[in-house]
């Protein structure tokens, strides 16, 4: 058995490995090591194990040849370890430094002829990690998002209602005020509040009890969007509009302005984005 010296990551970039990259992604620290391993090892080796966003790049990769790797991650409580079954081992374990935590990895392979490989592919992973840590993410840690009833406002419509301009208007309103569009993230313990790119959850209904209804289904804080729109026809010509959100999303917006900074971008009827209409009630489309 071989065996490369323990290759150690700097402490800035372990830090965005250890929280803001994994919160970004929806997933965990190993799954976001393991992927950069895999983008790493291209198809000169196979990383094998993992699931969700490293079994995403492994296909997309395209990596069933090579060398199998075996990947554990240890996180800060490193255990003895040695060789598997594989042709390649990495160990990961995070080992705190004067300058803080730091990744430290031990390659580990069976045959002398590939140690130049595993040198090059372990200087291409951190340089692959580098690369993701030194992205402007937009992820930023923050206080748990507390439990609390949903928020809501119920708006009563009369006349003329366009329920295309009301999808356009959410979706240029969610875009406007960016906490709109924020969900909450745990890694490790630590509550990250990550900006994603959506579109406004945005429905029409049938339900002449659409305000208790919103109120009744729950927000997963880990998927955006925490605010909804629902629109129901309530009269001939009459419609009630509900938002609801997640208290945690507001961050000192009050609803209530959010629903008549709606109506105002209604008026300038914008075009919704994304998002397929066929799904809304043709009764609806034409008023």
């Amino acid at each position: 058995m071989s065996t490369v010296d323990t290759s150690v990551l700097d402490a800035v970039t372990t830090a965005a490995l250890l929280g803001e990259i994994p919160a970004v992604f929806g997933t965990g620290v190993a799954d976001v090591l393991r992927s950069a391993l895999v983008v790493a090892a291209g198809r000169a080796f196979t990383v094998d194990g993992g699931a969700g966003l490293s079994d995403t790049v492994k296909t997309l990769a395209g990596q069933h040849f090579g060398p199998s790797i075996g990947f554990t991650y240890l996180g800060r409580h490193g255990v003895e370890h040695g060789l598997d079954a594989h042709a390649v081992e990495v160990v990961v374990e995070v080992q705190e430094g004067p300058d803080g935590p730091r990744l430290h990895a031990f390659w580990s392979w069976r045959e002398p002829a590939l140690a130049a490989d595993v040198d090059a592919l372990a200087a291409s992973w951190f340089r692959v990690l580098v690369a993701l840590a030194e992205r402007p993410w937009d992820a930023s840690p923050v206080r748990p998002a507390a439990a609390g009833a949903p928020v809501q406002v119920v708006l009563e419509l009369s006349g003329q209602v366009d329920p295309v301009a009301l999808c356009g208007a959410a979706d240029v309103l969610v875009r406007k005020h960016s906490t709109l569009s924020r969900s909450f993230r745990e890694v490790d313990g630590a509550t990250y509040a990550v900006r994603c790119p959506a579109v406004a959850a945005f429905r029409m209904a049938d339900s002449a009890e659409l305000a208790t209804v919103e109120r009744a289904v729950p927000f997963d804080l880990a998927r955006p969007p925490l605010i909804r729109f629902a629109l129901a026809r309530s009269g001939s010509a009459r419609h009630q509009l509900v938002i609801t959100a997640h208290p945690a999303l507001l961050d000192g917006l009050r609803l209530d302005d959010l629903a008549r900074e709606l109506l105002v971008l209604a008026a300038t009827r914008p075009t919704p984005r994304h998002r397929d209409l066929r799904g809304l009630p043709l009764v609806d489309l034409l008023g």
